[in-house]
């Protein structure tokens, strides 16, 4: 197996428990668990992880092993859900393999007895996901509110792939325990992502005999570490979040280097220059830029023709958007032979991106690979050269010493000038020869949405008017992929922005299909007066701004928010006032300052005559808050949806 050449023979291997009170055997459950009512240290579950139990280890061909056992604890209805499992795995080459599955569910009857239904082998499925990766997909029977489920399985993999370690998920987990034995001829760098006190984290070395193929054992120095968290809440979902796994507490590994016989080392991927260099001489990566790409050369000539570096990238950027179609597959390199994906006409991210490489080498375009983790794949640690860190390529071109372009020809709608939404914010990966490059996604163009209309004000409290709505940047293209994938009719549903009495007579749309200039959406509406009170007409005048619900509504916050880019808000809109009616309240003028200044709103509201004129604008200078800033943003964010609230009320004179 990748120069070692061992042989298989059966290790007998056990595992002890490292606190009885703490981790059961697979059936045996305290009476006290299937009459537990809710969760002592996160109340507001609806499930919980009673123990999540890991043995990691080396078989005699140097396979690596992992024997996950699992009790999960349903609360309520809610809970019910956690009884539906899927396992993904790397089913490619064989790579991984699950086994030895059980799985059952044990609840109380009437009398208070623990009964057990297991789980039928015939009821385990295995889903092909993709042409790599597969899932085990199950269902627990006869799950009910005060169930206790538990599964077992073996995950085989190889010594380049070691799975993982999650101590912390979604539901508040009472004790996570992984036990891992590390042979000593493999050296691995363990990352370990620490939010709360580790309750054991104890290491020791001690000899083990290994068969491989002879007739007698060879003893080998193991590296035993023991890892341990109790009672770690849940981490759940926030609005404006990024991965997960950015926030849960783990361990990662990345294999540095293997002893040879009968001595020496082989370095593997343990600096982000030897990453580059490999992905580079990779036949699924760097080779694939230098081939030939048929039915490319006339474009190639004229591209070449455009004198203006931004603007030739741009065309080679917009061929292969025209010409490639994305099946919805993130991934850094290539899956198949290159020239199928052209043929084709359709392939992953790493297949598209590749080829608008290929392509803009081949335009004489200084473009280099960058390697990339979106949003919800989780942030780089550059202190770990760990190639699953990154899961995508885009293509970087310097333009000069302080500007440059990041194309992902996946992005349909998006302009070459603007960082793709998925990986703002993030950090990417320069995959050139020599000293590591690193690149901050960050981008200072705002989305702007710009509204301006005009109303006329009826006397049985209707409102009739025409708006224009400008979307660019960002705005734009969120907008006109919203627009051409949902359809006019969806997209009028999006404009009312759950408002049930405003109603879309008309809409006409321009630029769609223009992605340097606004996304114009001009709408003919009627907004039916709220109230039955005849003497009185109230409407709120911030229409279309979709400013309806705030994000913010919990107090506490652990998690950083990540807006992705910057916005900016400006609506002008006039009513004019029915024969009869007079103003009785009117919002006042008011600006309201973020303490640090990032965020600014301000509102200018006037009646003249029969006229009320009003504008409102909001401005965000930062589009990352840390979690330990959430308090000012969760205030500010009361009082500006406080504000947003406020109607203007006519009166019958």
């Amino acid at each position: 197996m990748k120069n070692i050449y061992l042989f298989l023979v059966t290790l007998f291997y056990s595992v002890s428990a490292f606190s009885q009170a703490d981790l059961q055997d697979f059936g045996k459950i305290d009476k006290s668990d299937l009459e537990m009512k809710e969760c002592s240290f996160d109340k507001e579950a609806d499930a919980m992880v009673l123990f999540e139990k890991g043995s990691l280890y080396f078989s005699d061909r140097l396979d690596v092993y992992l024997i996950l056992h699992k009790r999960i604890k349903v609360f309520n209805e809610n809970g019910k859900d956690e009884a539906n499992i899927r396992i993904p795995y790397y089913s490619g080459d064989n790579t991984e393999d699950i086994s030895s599955i059980s799985a059952q569910t044990i609840s109380l009857n009437e009398k208070g007895e623990s009964v057990i239904q297991k789980l039928e082998k015939k009821l385990i499925y295995v889903e092909k996901v993709t042409e790599n990766i597969s899932a085990i997909v199950f269902s627990f029977p006869n799950v009910q509110p005060g169930s206790v489920i538990e599964y077992k399985y073996t995950l085989k993999t190889d010594f380049m792939n070691i799975p993982d370690w999650y101590f912390q998920s979604d539901l508040p987990t009472r004790y996570s325990y992984l036990k891992q034995e590390i042979v000593e001829i493999f050296d691995y760098t363990a990352q370990i992502t620490r939010n709360y006190p580790m309750a054991l984290d104890k290491s020791q070395q001690k000899s083990k005999s290994f068969f491989f193929g002879g007739s007698s054992p060879s003893t080998m120095i193991v590296m035993e570490r023991e890892l341990a968290v109790k009672n770690i809440p849940a981490l759940r979902d926030e609005p404006y979040m990024t991965a997960d796994k950015n926030y849960l507490q783990r361990v990662t590994y990345q294999l540095n280097r293997v002893k040879k016989f009968p001595a020496g080392w082989e370095n593997y991927l343990n600096t982000w220059e030897k990453l580059a260099e490999k992905l580079l001489e990779s036949e699924q990566y760097g080779l694939q830029i230098r081939k030939n790409i048929s039915d490319t050369e006339d474009f190639i000539k004229k591209a070449k023709a455009i004198t203006n570096l931004e603007l030739r990238a741009a065309s080679v950027y917009d061929f292969v958007r025209k010409n490639m179609k994305w099946n919805g597959s993130d991934t850094r390199g290539s899956t198949e032979v290159f020239s199928k994906s052209w043929q084709k006409h359709t392939g992953t991210s790493g297949e598209i991106n590749l080829i608008l490489l290929n392509l803009l080498k081949k335009a004489d375009v200084p473009a280099k690979p960058l390697l990339v983790s979106t949003r919800d794949h989780g942030e780089v640690n550059k202190n770990y050269p760990f190639l699953d860190q990154f899961n995508k390529t885009v293509a970087y071109v310097p333009l000069d010493s302080s500007r440059y372009l990041v194309l992902d020809a996946t992005e349909k709608h998006l302009p070459h000038n603007l960082i793709a939404y998925d990986i703002l914010n993030t950090q990417g990966f320069v995959i050139q020869k020599g000293a590591p490059a690193w690149v901050n996604l960050v981008e200072t163009t705002p989305n702007r949405l710009g509204i301006s209309f005009i109303c006329d004000i009826n006397k049985d409290g209707t409102l009739s008017g025409e708006a224009n709505i400008y979307s660019a940047n960002y705005g734009r293209t969120s907008r006109v992929s919203r627009f051409i994938n949902d359809g006019e009719e969806k997209y009028k549903e999006f404009l009312k922005d759950g408002n049930s009495n405003l109603s879309i007579i008309k809409l006409v749309t321009s630029n769609a299909d223009v992605d340097t200039l606004s996304f114009i959406q001009n709408v003919n509406f009627k907004l039916q007066n709220a109230s039955e009170e005849s003497n009185y007409i109230y409407f709120n005048p911030n229409l279309f701004l979709g400013l309806s619900n705030n994000p913010f509504i919990k107090e506490k916050r652990v998690t950083d928010v990540d807006f992705g880019y910057l916005r900016s808000y400006n609506l002008t809109g006039n009513f004019k006032i029915p024969e009869g009616f007079t103003v009785d309240e009117l919002p006042k003028s008011v600006t309201m300052i973020m303490p640090d200044e990032s965020i600014v709103m301000r509102r200018i509201v006037q009646a003249e005559g029969q006229n009320i004129s009003y504008r409102f604008i909001l401005t965000f200078k930062k589009a990352v808050y840390k979690a330990e800033e959430y308090d000012m943003l969760f205030e500010l964010y009361k009082k500006l949806y406080s504000t947003l609230s406020e109607q203007v009320v006519l009166k019958k004179i």
